[in-house]
């Protein structure tokens, strides 16, 4: 079984959102498999969040990490979210169109995110370099590892021994681009 996956070709965001709430809010398991009308949520959230016109040359129906932010905060009390990145051309990037307060750049030698802690959440930004943001998984800390659930098929993979830093997405061509956004109460 599986959580719904993404029905169209740039929602990961809401979907990856989605999946937050439901495993972090409801309890809910991809094991338990769809519900009717979670592929509707996960929309819903999509059309809230998505960049439309900005100024960060971002296509227009990409989902807008600062909008995942600030929904995170108003809608779910999640007050101490932030983007975190090791990758200094999506800081450069990022820098200029995020409040500074959200945003946690550490370029440390390895170049690679922080640890999640067991039961901890970050929504992983990959792409088909480390320098394009395209898509969104949702990653959660366990007490050896990390699940993974992409947007493309809604399946949970764990992942043994590593972290979210050292995680390559198994959706093939895309890679980490060491940025996500941390969800913090």
């Amino acid at each position: 079984m599986a959580f719904v996956g993404q029905d169209g070709l740039n929602n990961c965001g809401g979907f990856a959102m989605a999946y937050w709430v439901w495993m972090a809010l409801n309890g809910r398991h991809p094991n338990d498999g769809p519900q009717y009308n979670d592929a509707a949520m996960a929309n819903n959230i999509y059309q809230q969040i998505i960049f439309r016109e900005n100024d960060m040359g971002m296509p227009e129906e990409f989902s807008d990490p600062r909008k995942m932010i600030e929904m995170l905060r108003r809608d779910f009390g999640m007050s101490g979210t932030v983007l975190h990145t090791a990758n200094r051309a999506l800081y450069n990037l990022f820098i200029g169109h995020f409040n500074p307060a959200d945003v946690i750049a550490d370029f440390p030698e390895r170049n690679t995110l922080p640890d999640l802690a067991p039961g901890q959440y970050a929504i992983l930004i990959v792409g088909p370099d480390e320098n394009s943001p395209t898509h969104y998984v949702l990653v959660q800390g366990t007490c050896d590892g990390v699940n993974v659930i992409d947007p493309a098929n809604g399946v949970l993979v764990y992942y043994h021994g590593i972290n979210i830093g050292d995680l390559y997405v198994g959706n093939p061509g895309l890679v980490n681009t060491q940025t996500a956004i941390y969800i913090n109460p």
